[in-house]
């Protein structure tokens, strides 16, 4: 079978993808690669200098923060991923769409669990995953009371989906379109 690209069009080139932990943000953005042609920013590997190996024990200083989306955001295409806000207007005001991953909690619970069996189990695995169930459980409340207020702006770039699949076919169809 051939691997064709959709078209591109070109008030498609600059997303970003929002969502609680194991919402699905990784997964639509892979997904989304592969039917755009931009890279995928990952803003874990931004916010922690050991996020790649799948450690959040050594967060970066705020001003490299601030320079890594600034560079993100001056280019042409990107999809970036993350649920982080303090440091990220930059990447709100150039994105041309903001994905809301609104996955239900007990899924993302799940999703979280099934991501982290992967691993070896350590210290680290089991500390990890109390983490993340624990910012699942506070995701919907944090959203209500601030992330809400601080994506007002932007009002007019949102689109909300109850997952990533959802996402991928609206995508697809405005690719194609």
């Amino acid at each position: 079978m051939k691997n064709t690209k959709i078209k591109m069009d070109k008030t498609l080139e600059r997303i970003h993808i929002i969502g609680g932990p194991g919402s699905g943000k990784s997964e639509l953005a892979t997904r989304l690669s592969v039917l755009m042609p931009a890279p995928v920013v990952r803003l874990d590997e931004i916010a922690y200098n050991d996020a790649a190996l799948g450690a959040f024990g050594s967060p970066t200083d705020r001003d490299l923060r601030l320079r890594r989306v600034d560079e993100y955001s001056q280019q042409s295409c990107w999809i970036a991923e993350g649920v982080y806000f303090s440091w990220l207007g930059k990447s709100f005001r150039e994105a041309q769409h903001i994905i809301l991953l609104q996955t239900p909690v007990h899924i993302r619970a799940h999703n979280i669990q099934q991501r982290l069996k992967a691993l070896p189990d350590t210290a680290t695995k089991q500390a990890h995953l109390e983490h993340l169930l624990r910012k699942n459980d506070e995701y919907d409340e944090l959203f209500e009371s601030r992330i809400s207020g601080f994506l007002s702006p932007f009002e007019v770039k949102i689109r909300v989906f109850s997952g990533p699949g959802k996402a991928c076919k609206h995508f697809k169809r405005l690719l194609a379109g």
